[in-house]
């Protein structure tokens, strides 16, 4: 009820004076509203601290054996306290009770505020029991929820027909002096010496009246306060009475005076009135000419007071209060009133506020109580820099420079601060000192980007970094960890925020080269700092190490890569990375030795999968020859710190990862070497029967090279055989069996040459491949041994079956002028005659052999063939009737069946088949 009456009676006087006729319907209508809006809020929220309250309550009622002793840990920075006795228990609420808990009242008790916690005497006879409150138990602290409840306890609490009238009556002097002021009712002097006894006699009669109970006497005495500078505040703006800096005199002393009241008797609650009632007296009386001197000098002696109080108390709510008010209207002149003519005494006057309230944070901490020591207000320590940074940057926000020059002096201000903290000061306000240190890091940080552009921003940002990693390793914090590691993450973004990576016409020193450079290094000494101060990290972060070092490691690499790319011409590209890439690993490798530093030994790994990488590019490339001037010097350096690097690293990497490593290696450098034959043959294009047989070559050189070290037992071949006898020969091995299968559908003519109609060059190159699979069977090279024995012959027969068939169709091919191509050879008659007599001689063999080694498997291979046979004659050579070449076919195979039949009868089962059977 009583917010309706105040907002009300407030929106009828302010609607009145500035709405004209009938205003003052609608601002008491408008105000009634916001006190009814106020009363349903606190309605709420007593129901939720009742119901809390009541949960809390049912809580403790739980026997103590059924519930976990609490584990007391100290706080950094305050002392350990001694853990409080444990509750005894309580008996399960009963429905009454919890019906008495849940009805929502005004009266309930609630804890201590902050004010009960600072370090002063026990409350005076005239403080009211409900001046201090707070939130409930198990409630987050919300500020803006304090200074709601501070001002409904001052208006509902206590007096508050008092405390409404003081406010009434402010109010009515105000008017009444502008009023007079407009009319001339009587003198000046004599109208401001009336309102002065008035507001003395206020002071005298609260201070006679302080110890009655209702704080009548302090809401008296914040009257006279207020009232005081209201009429100082007129008499030398409006009426110019005396000059102005004799106004700030008599301010200074009503500032004076009223934080003497409030220290002497312990009064917050006067405190407050007194500097409200200061704040607000210039913006009542304001005649709009917008004298901003005036106004912030008179603001810089209220705070002048407000730090004084500072001095002797620790008095939150009054800080923020008067922080609040000083740059709400700092902020909103300078919205309204601010030109360019304002500059030098704005800048002054937000230069002096800043410090003012710098001190008033710094006292706060340094005034708490012995268990709060060093308690920081984290609104006025990290709202202040914030917000005079941001009035700084629409003073100066069109002078270059000036606001990069703004933050560096913020930082060095915030950091000096640190210092004196940390090292002048007691133990206790080492948390003050780590926010001013945060705070000057922030702004060194900021300064950096408003004053150098992207790349210097990057380095800059990264060495800051890799500052305040190495300060939150030796100090074993968190927050400097995690900022040095963001600070790295936006080093890279920055340099990238320009449009990616740039180059310029000077390689190394133009562009963005020096400032990749830069974060690489960082990040390489970031992994360093993490492995020696493991015991100073988390176990999260000792695993980062190896991250961060592979980090810095790319991107060293990416930026010599860019800076190749941008200056070497096309040839040259590749194979520089290449030896780059070969000669980086081998120095880390030298320096993880010497610093020493055992996490280098993985960057080995890296070497071999970026050259693979690199290769592809190079094997894709058109008209690039891996074995140019340029590759061989690369792919030579290469292999040399490859073979190195895997041979002394033995004993440290798994045999699994050496075979791999070798294999790859070897595979890799026939790719090169199969590439580079391809980009030589190219230049005989019409001599494509010759390319085949140097592919050939190529092919099969590799693979009797693995059979001369066959025998070879010393390093790499002997401890290494899976890599150099299986997997290495089987690709050249795959391919000859693939140029075998080529060569069969190639005719073998030569147009420049005689031709040879049997073992001729596609001839020779099939039996080749042939006899190549013999040795490699032989020397044991892809595991071919271990095939099964049938499986070895037949392939091979089936092999030689088709270099026979091959070598009849070519020469019938070049003697008979038939197109080597399929469709013509299986429509050639003269072809179907020769396979079909062909086909039945080499069953006639197969069954010959099978009757002398006793393998009915063989003959039945010749049997097969045998039914292929008379397949083709009877659905092939049948249907081309009256030619002598079907006589010739069936005549053929018919006398060879029956030699078949004679010498090669079906050979018997083996005993263990008949048993079987």
């Amino acid at each position: 009820m009583w917010w309706i009456i105040i907002l009300g009676l407030v929106g009828l006087a302010f609607g009145a004076d500035e709405l004209g006729r009938g205003g003052w319907l609608i601002g008491l209508a408008i105000g009634a509203l916001l006190g009814y809006c106020i009363k349903l809020s606190r309605r709420v929220s007593e129901l939720e601290s009742a119901f809390r309250r009541w949960r809390s309550e049912s809580s403790l009622a739980v026997p103590n054996e059924h519930r976990k002793p609490a584990v007391h840990e100290p706080v950094h920075g305050f002392p350990e306290s001694q853990p409080e006795p444990e509750p005894k228990p309580r008996a399960a609420p009963t429905q009454e009770t919890i019906a008495s808990v849940a009805a929502p009242t005004a009266s309930y008790q609630r804890d201590a505020d902050f004010e009960s916690q600072s370090d002063v005497p026990a409350r005076a006879p005239w403080q009211s029991r409900n001046e201090k409150s707070t939130t409930a138990p198990g409630e987050a602290f919300n500020p803006f929820e304090r200074v709601f409840q501070f001002i409904s306890n001052f208006f509902t609490q206590g007096n508050p027909v008092v405390r409404i009238g003081v406010v009434v009556l402010f109010f009515g002097v105000s008017f009444l002096l502008k009023y007079a002021a407009e009319h001339s009712m009587l003198p000046i002097e004599l109208r401001l010496i009336a309102v002065a006894c008035g507001a003395i006699a206020m002071m005298v009669i609260g201070w006679k009246l302080r110890t009655r109970e209702g704080q009548y006497g302090l809401v008296l005495q914040g009257g006279g306060i207020g009232l005081l500078y209201a009429l100082i505040f007129a008499a030398a703006k409006y009426y110019t009475l005396f000059p102005l800096t004799g106004a700030f005199a008599m301010m200074f002393l009503v500032v004076m005076l009223g934080s003497l009241l409030a220290v002497l008797q312990n009064a917050l609650s006067l405190a407050l009135l007194a500097s409200i009632g200061g704040y607000l007296a210039p913006i009542l009386t304001s005649s709009g000419d917008g004298n901003h001197i005036a106004l912030f000098s008179y603001y810089l002696l209220l705070n002048l007071g407000i730090l004084l109080i500072a001095w002797f108390k620790a008095w939150r709510l009054l800080n923020l209060t008067s922080f609040a008010f000083t740059f709400i209207v700092a902020t909103a002149w300078g919205v309204l009133r601010y030109r360019d003519a304002h500059y030098l005494s704005s800048q002054l006057f937000l230069i002096a506020f800043f410090l003012q309230f710098l001190a008033i944070s710094f006292l706060f901490a340094l005034r708490q109580p012995p268990k709060l020591k060093g308690l920081v207000d984290g609104s006025l320590v990290f709202g202040l820099p914030l917000l005079a940074f941001g009035l700084q940057n629409a003073l100066v926000g069109d002078s270059p420079y000036a606001l990069a020059i703004s933050a560096l002096a913020l930082a060095a201000v915030y950091i000096l601060l640190a210092v004196f903290v940390l090292k002048r000061t007691a133990k206790d306000l080492s948390l003050l000192g780590y926010s001013y240190l945060c705070l000057g890091g922030v702004f060194a940080t900021i300064a950096v980007p408003l004053a150098l552009d992207a790349q210097w921003t990057a380095a800059t940002w990264a060495l800051e970094g890799v500052g305040l990693l190495w300060v939150g390793l030796q100090q074993r914090k968190l927050l400097p960890r995690l900022s040095g590691y963001l600070l790295q993450v936006l080093a890279f973004l920055s340099l990238l925020s320009d449009g990616g990576l740039q180059t310029g016409d000077a390689p190394f020193i133009q562009g963005d080269y020096l400032g990749l450079i830069l974060i690489s290094v960082s990040a390489v000494v970031i992994a360093w700092l993490l492995d020696q101060f493991t015991e100073h990290c988390t176990g999260n972060e000792a695993f980062l190490s190896g991250a961060w070092l592979g980090a810095g490691l790319l991107l060293f690499s990416i930026a010599q890569l860019n800076e190749m790319l941008a200056h070497l011409i096309r040839e040259w590209r590749a194979p520089g990375f290449i030896l780059y890439s070969s000669v980086f690993v081998t120095t880390l490798l030298w320096l993880k030795n010497k610093l020493p530093w055992q996490r280098l030994h993985f960057t080995g790994f890296a070497l071999l999968p970026v050259v693979v990488l690199t290769s592809f590019s190079l094997l894709g490339a058109a008209g690039l020859h891996p074995f140019g001037i340029a590759g061989a010097l690369a792919y030579g350096v290469f292999y040399v710190c490859h073979y190195r690097l895997l041979r002394n690293n033995t004993q440290q990497w798994p045999n699994t990862l050496q075979e791999a490593y070798h294999a790859i290696g070897g595979v890799l450098l026939l790719l090169l070497l199969f590439r580079e034959t391809q980009l030589q043959l190219q230049q005989f294009a019409d001599t494509s029967l010759l390319q085949q047989a140097i592919w050939l070559l190529v092919y099969s050189v590799p693979v009797v090279l693995s059979m001369m070290v066959h025998r070879i037992e010393r390093w790499p071949f002997g401890d290494f055989p899976f890599a150099y006898r299986v997997i290495v020969p089987a690709l050249p091995l795959a391919l000859s069996v693939g140029w075998f299968i080529s060569a069969t559908f190639r005719s073998g003519v030569i147009s420049s040459m005689p031709f040879v109609p049997v073992l001729n060059v596609m001839d020779l190159g099939q039996l080749a491949v042939i006899l190549l699979l013999i040795y490699a069977n032989k020397y044991s090279l892809c595991a071919l041994d271990r095939l099964p024995f049938v499986w070895r012959v037949g392939v091979l027969a089936a092999m030689g079956f088709v270099v026979l068939n091959a070598m009849l169709l070519r020469s019938l091919h070049y003697y008979l002028d038939i197109p080597y191509t399929a469709y013509a050879l299986w429509r050639s008659m003269t072809v179907q005659m020769a396979l079909s007599i062909l086909w039945t001689m080499f069953a006639l063999l197969a069954m010959y052999l099978a009757k002398r080694w006793q393998q009915r498997q063989v003959w039945m291979v010749g049997a097969g063939l045998l039914g292929m046979v008379l397949l083709k004659l009877f659905f092939k050579e049948l249907a081309d009737s009256g030619t002598l070449t079907r006589i010739v076919s069936f005549l053929v195979v018919g006398a060879l069946m029956l030699l078949i039949g004679y010498i090669s009868p079906l050979p018997p089962k083996s005993v263990a088949t008949e048993k079987t059977s």
